[in-house]
């Protein structure tokens, strides 16, 4: 389940006296009815992931024994302020499908919600939201001289902040810079010296 392009689901804080947030995947093809097996294994996927990776409460995934009916159910519990493009849902399967046929399957059912156990209605944008992903900067890199390169990136982008990596690994391993910058034309201009060990550059906000 993806946002449309440029779109990302944004979770907000619940309001008091409400319980905690569950965010509820269901996603249902049918190209008939018949009865279910359970996977051997599933896993969940969010993409474009800001924050903690929402909690597994519950799961249920079903494939038809006809190959003829699939459908993925699974609740969580998200932090306030995370952020996701999409959910991408697996699970495998062991088992033969008896006399297999081509079908076309058709969506039945295919939601995201985010919901509080209560006896009052919140309206829709209150626990989560479908928003714009705002611009991202370009890092351009390129040689200065035989022991330094330059970096540069749109002068709209103040804020952002230059950091570096020597382990690109590591999600932990990033340290700001603060390098001196110039403007040159539309574009901050930082000039950093090659060093080893090798290192990798970005802009965070």
């Amino acid at each position: 389940m993806h946002a449309p392009a440029g779109k990302k689901f944004v979770i907000h804080s619940v309001p008091a006296g409400y319980s905690n947030i569950t965010l509820t995947v269901w996603a249902e093809w049918t190209a008939g009815s018949d009865v279910g097996h359970t996977p051997t294994g599933a896993s969940t996927t969010f993409e474009g992931l800001v924050g903690p990776a929402p909690i597994l409460k519950s799961s249920s995934h079903v494939t038809g024994g006809a190959g003829k009916w699939i459908r993925f159910e699974a609740t969580y519990t998200p932090s306030p302020g995370v952020e996701f493009t999409a959910i991408t849902i697996s699970a495998d399967y062991t088992g033969t499908i008896p006399n297999p046929t081509n079908c076309v399957f058709t969506p039945l059912h295919l939601r995201l919600t985010a919901s509080v156990y209560s006896f009052e209605y919140l309206n829709d944008g209150i626990l989560m939201t479908m928003e714009d992903i705002p611009p991202r900067p370009r890092l351009l890199l390129a040689p200065f001289s035989p022991g330094a390169i330059t970096l540069q990136w749109p002068t709209n982008f103040a804020d952002w902040t230059l950091q570096a990596t020597t382990e690109l690994g590591l999600s932990n391993a990033w340290f700001d810079l603060s390098p001196t910058r110039s403007i040159s034309g539309t574009n901050f201009l930082v000039t950093e010296p090659v060093v080893d060990p090798a290192r990798w550059y970005r802009l965070r906000h």
